[in-house]
């Protein structure tokens, strides 16, 4: 995909992309931006979804991380300029520790959308009130130590979702589903089946 997408673009690309494989329906799960993005196409594509698993999605509220907040402008040329040297530092880490060490630094792509999803205000594009139109049954995986999207707007969101089920793991962050691999499996299992 070419340019600069963000989420409703994401949402058009993934319907192409479903109709190229000649997929009619299909069962969509999305973590944190790609929760964004499923949570957009079950709104615009009611009919093309069986099943919605949203896994600390965004859309959902207007808080976010302040260091997402940050990667907004105005502050996205320092981030970027930052982003080269420490990437530099990385690169130097992996010569001389393995190539499999990652320190995780903000790169270029991470910094250019996440300008997109948030201002420093919060998170640009709110979904909460369109929540009551979402036909299929959804499930709402949260930690509820996320500090990346408050499991607050997990739990206002599953009163506004008509059949909404609702899954927390305690002393879990934003990766609940890699923090809580069996339990996760166990939990979507269930609710796909």
């Amino acid at each position: 995909m070419e340019g600069n997408p963000y989420i409703p673009e994401l949402a058009a690309f993934m319907d192409n992309f479903l109709r190229a494989l000649k997929i009619e329906k299909c069962y969509l799960i999305g973590h944190s931006i790609g929760g964004g993005v499923a949570l957009n196409y079950a709104l615009k594509y009611p009919r093309k979804i069986i099943k919605l698993v949203l896994i600390s999605s965004i859309c959902l509220g207007k808080d976010i991380a302040f260091w997402i907040r940050i990667l907004s402008a105005p502050c996205r040329f320092f981030v970027n300029s930052m982003s080269c040297i420490m990437n530099g530092i990385e690169q130097l880490v992996n010569f001389f520790i393995g190539p499999d060490y990652s320190l995780g630094f903000v790169n270029p792509a991470k910094v250019t959308f996440g300008s997109k999803i948030s201002r420093f205000g919060g998170q640009s594009l709110i979904l909460s009130q369109r929540l009551p139109e979402i036909a299929v049954p959804t499930l709402l995986v949260w930690g509820d130590k996320d500090r990346v999207v408050p499991v607050k707007q997990a739990l206002s969101a599953a009163s506004l979702i008509r059949d909404c089920q609702l899954k927390i793991f305690e002393n879990s962050g934003h990766s609940a589903y890699k923090e809580n691999i069996i339990e996760f499996s166990q939990t979507v299992r269930s609710f796909l089946t």
